[in-house]
């Protein structure tokens, strides 16, 4: 919000709950065309980065507002031509007006502006080369050859048509996100993460490194109904933090368990974030497909965490927090357990009812509603509704405005043909060889998500990579979901690591000690996707004991790691070189699909364990002959 200006700050929080009341409309109603349902949605996110983020710093602050103005008028014109010429727009382009032109390029410089205010220059200046690109491909070289497009051809393409702006990206954050996160607010506003914290406060604050514990399954539980990282680090991290360091967890250390933790928001069932919506539909499959897929490897990440604060606390001598200090599990249920069966509700009526994407969650908002009034202090009384429809479609800004850019990638690309381009040039670089293909996938991943959002590296990756990584024989569903990992572990991956950032300032701890301690703490978050692409049982994909087998065995190699790496192992410390080889060499083992690589890992972990229990156990009993 801009500084010191009540009237422009209160337009924008009015301006965001008339969209979300719309958009209640819209999905009751289910009678508006694409276009009524898309265009609010990107004008809203237009608007709000012209009238929350400012031109410049620099310049007067009469003529920044005076500008940002001028781009809040000439959205509201351009949004509303275009409603007004939906029925006739492919006519209109036969025979252009100037003013057809005119729109049709204005809209592609607000977004571009917009995601400059609220994502970085990164995403922008890509989208401009692939525009020289499109422009101008008659004189790139080899494959990358086309004959260049006209920018008449050029702004219908991706300003006008459902290729560019009003395709894929666009369309799933109006068609279906919105009710989400209109229900995800609607769930915070009720008491819902409160209730998740204190949950797992109950069950694991009395065990040793409680409040971590706590931290990990809090997080969990909230990133279901938030989807954005570095906003489940504010949300549960101002609590958990401090709470860990005071049971004696260092700063940087309180600090990478909570930003682990929160980073798997996205990755974590039953609502992943924007993401997932968008590659159920790059997939053509339902919703609900891409969570049970997801299910298994998020929680393998989580079991990882969790051993990782337990292994931390054992090495630190960490108890748990006192009875006083931990909420009863009874009161707190009945307090506001019952904000919970609206989740309830949302699984049950995706994988059993088989409802689509958008009724599931508007009957869950629907339910929650109701249910909220069983105790007074979940009501969603009128100030909690405003308050729901504002933070709901603010956190939405900034996803729309990439999904926008991203839209705009996508019709330059079915305009080039660059996808089918660049998948043969991936396959050439790497020769075939599937594990330099998904290096390469990894890095790129890795490089565009340090100033790209989650949604718009995935866009980005899925239309120019996984189909490279299909043709060499991934299947599609783990090809997508890889994409997703590696457009996520930007969140804690130096050097910009927000999810690291945002808890180092809770914690008061440097920051790029958090984001580098949470990459290497965080390694499986790196590994899993690997996992599911060589063992597709993980995704949910062979039989009932294909599945049980590759999830059992990877959680025993991921413990062995987590193991090594942390120099500890459940019984004490594993710290010697030899311990440390044995666990990790058998945990990676395990993990690697196939019976001899199984038995191998079973080998080493067991050695490992027993070497590391009988120098325990020297140590216990040449301490105690000391006593003596």
């Amino acid at each position: 919000m801009r500084k010191n200006n009540k009237i422009l700050n209160t337009s924008t929080r009015v301006l965001c709950a008339a969209t979300g009341v719309y958009y209640l409309y819209v999905f009751v109603s289910g009678t508006i065309t694409p276009m009524r349902t898309m265009a609010p949605i990107l004008m809203t996110g237009l608007i709000m980065a012209f009238l929350t983020r400012p031109l410049s710093e620099r310049l007067p602050y009469k003529i920044v507002l005076a500008l940002d103005l001028l781009l809040t008028a000439l959205t509201i014109f351009v949004i509303g031509y275009l409603l007004s010429i939906e029925a006739n727009m492919e006519v209109l382009w036969v025979q252009p007006t100037g003013i057809t032109w005119f729109v049709g390029t204005a809209i592609l410089v607000l977004i571009l502006e917009a995601t400059r205010r609220l994502i970085g220059w990164s995403l922008v200046i890509i989208v401009l080369v692939f525009i020289l690109y499109g422009l101008y491909g008659n004189y790139a070289p080899g494959a990358l050859w086309h004959g260049g497009l006209k920018w008449g051809t050029l702004i219908f393409t991706v300003s006008l048509s459902t290729e560019g702006i009003w395709g894929i990206p666009v369309r799933v954050i109006a068609q279906i996100v919105v009710i989400f996160m209109l229900f995800s607010a609607f769930l915070s506003v009720s008491g819902a993460s409160d209730l998740f914290l204190n949950l797992a406060q109950s069950a694991f604050g009395r065990f040793r490194g409680g409040p971590a514990k706590m931290a990990v399954i809090a997080s969990s539980l909230f990133g279901t109904i938030s989807g954005s990282g570095v906003a489940n680090v504010v949300a549960t991290g101002t609590v958990t933090i401090p709470l860990m360091k005071n049971t004696g967890y260092p700063s940087h250390i309180a600090a990478t368990v909570e930003a682990l933790a929160s980073t798997g928001g996205q990755i974590m069932p039953p609502i992943m974030g924007a993401t997932a919506f968008v590659m159920a539909e790059f997939l053509g499959v339902s919703y609900w497909t891409i969570v049970k897929a997801a299910f298994l490897p998020a929680l393998l990440y989580y079991i990882s965490i969790f051993v990782f604060v337990d292994f931390e606390a054992g090495k630190l001598g960490l108890k748990g927090l006192s009875r006083e200090e931990i909420p009863r599990m009874k009161p707190v249920l009945l307090k506001s357990g019952h904000v919970l069966l609206p989740l309830v509700l949302l699984v049950v009526a995706l994988g059993v009812f088989d409802l689509s994407v958008a009724t599931a969650a508007l009957y869950s908002l629907a339910g929650l509603f109701v249910i909220s009034f069983v105790n007074k202090s979940t009501w969603i009384t009128p100030r909690k509704f405003y308050r729901a429809l504002v933070e709901g479609i603010q956190s939405m800004s900034g996803v729309t405005v990439a999904c926008g850019s991203a839209a705009i990638l996508m019709g330059l690309v079915a305009a080039t043909n660059l996808g089918m381009a660049l998948s043969g040039i991936l396959i050439s670089i790497s020769q075939g060889i599937l594990p330099i293909l998904l290096v390469l996938t990894a890095i790129a991943g890795l490089i565009l998500g340090m100033g790209m959002t989650t949604t718009a590296v995935y866009i980005f990756l899925a239309i120019l990579i996984a189909p490279a990584m299909e043709q060499m024989g991934v299947p599609p569903l783990a090809a997508h979901l890889f994409i997703l990992y590696y457009g996520v572990l930007n969140l804690i991956t130096p050097p910009f690591c927000l999810a690291s950032f945002a808890a180092a300032g809770i914690a008061g701890a440097p920051p790029m000690k958090v984001g580098w301690t949470a990459t290497f703490r965080g390694i499986i978050l790196y590994i899993v996707p690997f996992m599911f692409v060589y063992d597709q049982a993980l995704i949910l994909q062979g039989s009932p004991l294909d599945v049980i087998t590759a999830f059992v065995t990877s959680v025993i190699g991921v413990c062995g790691l987590v193991a090594a790496i942390e120099g500890y192992v459940f019984i004490g410390r594993a710290e010697a070189v030899l311990h440390r080889a044995l666990l990790g060499i058998g945990g990676a083992a395990m993990i690697v699909p196939g019976f001899v690589t199984d038995l191998i890992g079973i080998v080493l972990l067991s050695v490992g364990v027993v070497v590391a229990y009988s120098k325990v156990k020297r140590e216990r009993i040449a301490r105690e002959a000391l006593r003596q």
